[in-house]
């Protein structure tokens, strides 16, 4: 009996070890961040930001850039930061249901028209292999025809769309990440013209390894 309460015993230290590696926050993700990911800012950079927005301070630093950069939301599994005025970072933690997380990083360029980059990592910021997390979306999921537009308009609209650059948004309250088709190309007319025709479209991190398409009229 007292061996087997030993076992007990180292099993359940085991549990609490692996519960522990798995209450990284992300603060401490975006410390150890490797600089080369964000060669504008340095470690000390970041926990300056942390540092300050935890204190209710505005976490503004300024970059090896001799631009400023700040932290704009900071939770335990989120952060926004704008990196410059034209460029941010956006850090979502999802849960793998192993005691493990994967981190997803979306950077957004504004210029002029916003297009974003999505990658993932695990904890050790080793990167993942992004086909392998998510299917980005094909420029025609974009698109739904309103019984309004003849089909020969609705082609026309879509033919429009030369730069055909794509958003991507991460949720601070859900593990969603949104994409967006851009029209700030387009005239302001254009712009009227396709908005009917346009929606966004939401993944869902289905608590394993991939973020999935929102099923249609489903929100978490």
């Amino acid at each position: 009996m007292q061996e087997f309460m030993k076992k007990i015993g180292c099993i359940c230290l085991l549990l609490c070890l692996i519960q522990g590696v798995s209450a990284r926050k992300m603060r401490e993700v975006f410390a150890d961040m490797p600089d080369s990911l964000l060669v504008m800012l340095t470690r000390n950079n970041r926990l300056d930001c942390i540092d300050f927005i935890e204190n209710d301070m505005k976490a503004r630093v300024r970059n090896i850039f001799d631009n400023y950069s700040e932290l704009t939301v900071l939770t335990d599994d989120y952060l926004s930061m704008a990196l410059t005025e034209r460029s941010r970072v956006d850090l979502k933690l999802f849960s793998t249901g192993d005691s493990l997380q994967v981190i997803c990083m979306v950077r957004t360029y504004d210029g002029p028209v916003p297009e974003s980059t999505v990658a993932f990592f695990d904890e050790q910021w080793t990167p993942l292999e992004a086909d392998k997390c998510l299917r980005l979306p094909r420029f025609e999921e974009f698109w739904v025809k309103p019984d309004s537009v003849p089909e020969e308009t609705f082609l026309h609209l879509q033919q429009s769309m030369d730069l055909r650059c794509v958003k991507a948004m991460l949720e601070a309250e859900a593990p969603v990440l949104e994409f967006t088709l851009q029209t700030g190309d387009l005239s302001e007319e254009g712009r009227k013209a396709v908005a009917p025709c346009l929606k966004p479209l939401r993944y869902l991190w289905d608590g394993k390894s991939r973020l999935v398409p929102e099923s249609p009229g489903r929100r978490d």
